[in-house]
């Protein structure tokens, strides 16, 4: 969380049964509970969490279920009670999700129809949509006036978007299934995990260009998650 006091983890489930979402405190190191989903989601499938993303107070989550009959569905989570409040139906396979830094939207990137859909929080009602073929990672810079969308096609790219507008602003070629997406605190870098070609990609936001790549010494790598210590 946002606050540093919890941490949460998405636990895709196993077989017919629906996953669940472990609360760890930061303070102990333990799990505190365990939030449950239905037995199915309105479609009839497992819910299957996936990624996870906060409100900047902390306030709220938003987790994503990695299924496609025919769409699926975004949980909110309320963190004052760990339960889940409400759902947001979304399409086919949301890969990513992320909240502006102001807190008022949610976007959401789902690779299964190539499609990045745009949620108010306040209302939870849908103000945008734009195509990205196989969209998956997605990232803003601190003020949030630009995205940062990963294009996971064979011929990988940043998409880099114009929040205000929903207007592309430039594509950046990178490797092969762009994946994790993170701009840095200080927002000069971008910093992409190239999952198939077993690389990560840093941007210079600056430029919109590439300025170094990182090869991992071992062909056989699948790089995917990516942090920043501060």
């Amino acid at each position: 969380t946002p606050d540093g006091t919890r941490v949460l983890v998405a636990n895709a489930g196993d077989g017919n049964t629906s996953g669940t979402v472990s609360v760890i405190s930061i303070a102990n190191h333990a799990v505190s509970k365990t939030i449950t989903f239905p037995a199915a989601d309105a479609n009839g499938s497992p819910v299957r969490p996936n990624n996870v993303a906060f409100l900047p107070d902390s306030s709220r989550a938003y987790v994503t279920s990695h299924t496609c009959n025919p769409g699926s569905f975004i949980y909110i989570i309320d963190m004052a009670s760990l339960t889940v409040t409400g759902t947001i139906p979304v399409r086919c396979f949301p890969s990513a999700i992320a909240v502006t830094p102001d807190g008022s939207q949610v976007w959401v990137s789902e690779h299964g129809d190539g499609v990045v859909d745009i949620f108010d929080t306040a209302t939870n009602a849908n103000v945008a949509a734009f195509n990205i073929a196989n969209a998956n990672g997605i990232a803003f810079n601190p003020t949030g006036t630009t995205a940062y969308i990963a294009d996971g096609s064979s011929a990988g790219n940043i998409v880099v978007i114009d929040t205000s507008t929903y207007t592309v602003v430039t594509r950046i070629p990178v490797g092969n299934l762009p994946h994790v997406v993170r701009v840095t605190p200080s927002g000069h870098d971008v910093f992409v995990t190239n999952a198939l070609s077993n690389s990560i990609s840093q941007i210079g936001t600056s430029t919109n260009t590439v300025i170094r790549t990182l090869t991992f010494p071992n062909g056989a790598q699948h790089p995917l998650g990516l942090a920043f210590v501060n």
